[in-house]
């Protein structure tokens, strides 16, 4: 867990030798910093939701959605470019406030 609340996943560490990429949802960069939606799953893992839309780039305390670094993306419903992470955040929370969500 990093200071600002996100998890970090280390991408190095999948065993997998099986790559397969969805031209609109390209595999995340090993280096690479994201923003994830996802669904907790009973075995543990988690699965991102909607695909490239329920994941965003991370960098340098902003994100963007993958429309804006990755070509081949399409305009996602949530169309955000270079948004500041915390408030995102702050907002987040406020909306879920009253729900049995967790955001951090």
């Amino acid at each position: 867990m990093r200071n600002d609340g996100a998890a970090r996943v280390d991408l190095s560490k999948l065993t997998s030798t099986h790559r397969y990429e969805i031209a609109d949802d390209p595999l995340p960069d090993i280096d690479g910093e994201y923003l994830i939606f996802a669904k907790h799953n009973d075995d543990g893992s988690y699965t991102p939701l909607s695909g490239s839309q329920g994941r965003y780039d991370y960098k340098d305390g902003s994100i963007s959605s993958l429309n804006y670094t990755h070509s081949g993306v399409r305009t996602p419903s949530i169309d955000v470019h270079n948004k500041n992470f915390k408030d995102l955040k702050t907002k987040i929370q406020a909306h879920k406030k009253d729900k049995q969500v967790k955001v951090d």
